[in-house]
């Protein structure tokens, strides 16, 4: 194994979890899923108790038991958002042999699951800083896991001549950089429209010289 991949395994863990030690049952479970699609369409600054009770047609006391503030409840939706796509990253990658399918592999599931992510949602985040905190906490556990990726590419000969760290925080610096509003606002992108581009230039830019000729997109 690259000494790096070793390094960045050590390297930190995933957030916690805040759900942890929480017993949801079904219908909890249900309006987390409605919670999530009401947040990331919409933002959550605007969002009140009382009109998430109304339009998920529940009491204000059961969405408390979910957590125990508005701001809570952000914080949790979103972490749960983002732990299923590690999840659905992680088991797609092991599927997959070392170098660009399985690179690919890990981050596409987070494309798909954020594609319902609207520009509100992301000027929110970026002004709420609990939750930006989050976002870039669960961001730079990705970014290490990258690290191990591009490590395992390179002995298997799918990536050029790399420095894994730096490479992996290029691609950070290039997730940051999306998560300011601003940015998508000026070039006139959604974030997984960004995201996209952000990942073809990276994909491609790992390639050995002989493989870039030609080279397709992410899909």
């Amino acid at each position: 194994m690259h000494p790096y991949a070793g390094r960045w395994k050590r390297s930190g863990s995933i957030p916690p979890d805040l759900s942890a030690g929480k017993a949801y049952g079904p219908r909890h479970l249900e309006l987390l899923d409605g919670l999530e699609s009401i947040i990331l369409t919409e933002g959550f600054r605007e969002l009140t108790i009382g009109g998430l009770a109304e339009r998920l047609q529940c009491s204000r006391r059961t969405i408390y038991e979910i957590a125990e503030s508005k701001e809570r409840i952000v914080l949790v939706v979103v972490d749960r958002l983002l732990r299923r796509v590690a999840r659905r990253a992680h088991d797609a990658a092991q599927m997959q042999d070392p170098g660009v399918e399985r690179l690919r592999a890990f981050l596409i599931p987070g494309l798909v699951e954020l594609r319902r992510c609207t520009l509100t949602f992301t000027c929110d985040v970026a002004e709420e800083q609990a939750v930006h905190d989050l976002v870039e906490s669960h961001l730079q556990y990705a970014v290490r896991l990258v690290a191990v990726l591009l490590a395992e590419g390179m002995e298997a000969g799918e990536f050029g001549d790399i420095h894994p760290f730096l490479a992996a925080e290029v691609l950070d610096a290039g997730l940051a950089r999306l998560l300011d509003p601003g940015v998508l606002r000026t070039a006139g992108l959604t974030l997984v429209e960004a995201l996209e581009e952000l990942l073809t230039l990276f994909i491609d830019g790992l390639r050995p010289a002989r493989d870039r000729a030609g080279a397709g997109s992410l899909g």
